[in-house]
C-alpha cells in the first residue's frame, strides 16, 4: 500500500512540475532591459565549433516588453542572425509569451521581422533569450519579404552550413 502511495504522489509530482516548470509569467518579462552579453556557438559538421562573445554593452541598448503585448527596442540592431548591437536601429511590435517562448513580430520599414525565442531563465534582475538553429531558419523564412530574396538566401545558406546554431543573450533588468 506505501509502495502505491509513494507511486502515485511521484507521478503527480511529475506531472505537476513537467506542466509548470516551463510557464514563464508575463509580468516577469515585462518591463526595460539592457543587452549585455551575446554568445554565439556555431558548428559545421566534422569541424570544430566557432564560439564568440560579446560583452559589455552600454545600457542604452534596450528592449522593453509592455503590459499592452507591445515592445519596442532601442538602438538594437536585428540582422538575419538575431540581435546585433552594431547598430542605431529602434523597432517597435508586438510580443507573445506561450510557455517559456517569445514570439516577436517586429516593424521595419512596413515589412514584419519574426524572431522566435526561448526563455531560458529569468529572475528579478536577469533574463537570457535563446535561438537555436530551428528558430532562426523559422524567423528568416516567416520574414522572408522584409529581408529580400538576396539576403534572405545568403542568411539561408550561412545558417544551414551549420549542423549546430546557437545564440544566447543576457539583458540586465533596468526597471
Amino acid at each position: 500500500m506505501l509502495k502505491k502511495i509513494l507511486c502515485f504522489v511521484t507521478l503527480i509530482s511529475i506531472f505537476s512540475c513537467s506542466k509548470n516548470s516551463d510557464n514563464i509569467p508575463a509580468e516577469n518579462l515585462q518591463g526595460k532591459w539592457y543587452l549585455s552579453h551575446i554568445f554565439t556557438y556555431r558548428q559545421e559538421e566534422g569541424k570544430s565549433p566557432l564560439q564568440a562573445t560579446m560583452n559589455g554593452w552600454p545600457e542604452d541598448n534596450i528592449i522593453i516588453f509592455n503590459e499592452d503585448g507591445t515592445c519596442k527596442f532601442q538602438k538594437l540592431y536585428i540582422d538575419t542572425y538575431g540581435f546585433n548591437i552594431f547598430g542605431n536601429e529602434n523597432y517597435s511590435g508586438t510580443y507573445q509569451l506561450s510557455g517559456n517562448n517569445v514570439a516577436l513580430q517586429l516593424n521595419e520599414n512596413g515589412e514584419k521581422i519574426f524572431l522566435d525565442l526561448t526563455v531560458k531563465k529569468i529572475s528579478a534582475t536577469e533574463m537570457e533569450l535563446n535561438q537555436e538553429k530551428t528558430q532562426i531558419l523559422s524567423g528568416l523564412e516567416k520574414s522572408k519579404t522584409a529581408w529580400g530574396q538576396e539576403t534572405y538566401n545568403d542568411a539561408m545558406a550561412f545558417a544551414n552550413q551549420y549542423k549546430t546554431y546557437k545564440i544566447s543573450n543576457t539583458f540586465i533588468k533596468m526597471q
